[in-house]
């Protein structure tokens, strides 16, 4: 792994980077292989690439400086399989997103975080090439990790509809919705310790194996549910934007081990 250049790559897009190793970490802390993520420094927003074994090979795949984007190959020995991240910026931070191995440059990355409905949306409604990774075009609206796609036949009961609704994925800060419509999907209770849920039968288990554990907070959501939004989408990080009907909440393709989550 050649730091230097990982630094060089990373400043072409006016990034941060710092390599670390796991004698550098808390022993509580130390990943396995190693670890990715984005910290607060006297730089400001810096990525921060943790190292735990000698032959770890990191490198750019691809960059996009103009774009502020780039596409970082991970390879462990510690780990199945080769990651790929995309390392960019989006309105007001930057972020990484796993994408699928398969890819090889930025756009290709861009294009494999998108949901296939969307995919499929943009070639049937032909947006151009130079619009697809706008956050707003014929075929779909972005907020962040999320997608709006128009549903423009759709027309809930009003009763059904409820306002300013939380959605969000693992731990992340919540995207707050004005108006949602949500159908299926699968009640679950969770908790901090536990962001993904627990179905009935999972909790139950984990109380029998652990009674203390019913005093955490829990909440009941619902996991996976079709969903759909309609007015304003706020969230901190990003620009509110503003649906004028309904459009169907997709999250994109990122490689996490997280699910999708709307809360009550």
């Amino acid at each position: 792994m050649d730091t230097l250049l990982l630094t060089t790559k990373f400043r072409q897009i006016g990034a941060n980077l710092q390599v670390r190793t796991a004698n550098q970490i808390r022993f509580g802390d130390r990943p396995r292989g190693y670890s990715i993520d984005i910290l607060n420094t006297r730089k400001g927003e810096t990525f921060d690439l943790v190292v735990a074994e000698d032959d770890l090979d990191v490198r750019v795949v691809d960059s996009d400086p103009a774009d502020r984007h780039l596409l970082l190959l991970v390879n462990s020995r510690t780990a199945p399989v080769r990651r790929k991240f995309l390392c960019g910026h989006d309105e007001r931070h930057w972020f990484i997103a796993g994408v699928e191995a398969a890819v090889s440059s930025v756009r290709q990355a861009k294009e494999a975080l998108k949901p296939q409905t969307v995919q499929i949306d943009q070639d049937r409604k032909r947006v151009k090439s130079k619009n697809r990774n706008r956050r707003r075009n014929a075929a779909f609206v972005r907020q962040g990790e999320w997608f709006f796609v128009p549903a423009p036949d759709l027309k809930p009961d009003e009763w059904l509809v409820l306002r300013d609704e939380p959605i969000r994925r693992g731990r992340g800060k919540p995207h707050v919705v004005e108006f949602l419509f949500r159908r299926g999907g699968i009640p679950v209770r969770i908790c901090r310790n536990y962001p993904n849920g627990l179905t009935e039968s999972e909790y139950a288990a984990l109380i029998r194996r652990d009674p203390d554990k019913a005093k955490l907070a829990w909440r009941n959501m619902i996991r996976e549910p079709e969903a759909f939004a309609k007015g304003r989408v706020r969230h901190p990080d990003h620009k509110t934007v503003v649906l004028r009907n309904w459009h169907r909440i997709l999250p994109n393709n990122e490689v996490r081990n997280t699910n999708m989550a709307f809360l009550d």
